[in-house]
């Protein structure tokens, strides 16, 4: 494959990479402005910020712990987060919106899901 000018092998690790980074979602005007000090990160960078975007966490538990997590893994900018959490809700925990992205604690109580 010529490309440039420059005769280029197509091997399968450079097409896994080049489909790889095809496959990641662009980010918007909105989100880049948003992540902007992630993305003059050396360790993030646009490259990093889009594979957050990309990626999927399942965070088990909404409690002390988890409640704050999922305010954190929304921060960063991780695309998608399910949460599940069985216990009987408490008001004192952490429960905010980030524009469209909303956290919600599973309702369960003695009489069933709510």
């Amino acid at each position: 494959m010529v490309l440039g000018g420059v005769q280029a092998t197509l091997t399968n690790a450079n097409l896994a990479a080049l489909l790889q980074h095809a496959a990641l979602p662009d980010l918007n005007k909105e989100e880049t402005a948003r992540y902007s000090r992630h993305l003059i990160m050396p360790e993030v960078g646009m490259a990093g910020q889009r594979k957050l975007k990309a990626a999927s966490v399942l965070l088990i538990g909404a409690g002390g712990l988890g409640s704050p997590l999922g305010l954190y893994l929304t921060a960063a900018g991780v695309g998608r987060i399910g949460l599940v959490d069985f216990d009987v809700v408490d008001y004192r925990k952490v429960f905010h919106s980030c524009g469209s992205a909303m956290l919600y604690k599973h309702i369960r109580g003695a009489g069933g899901a709510e």
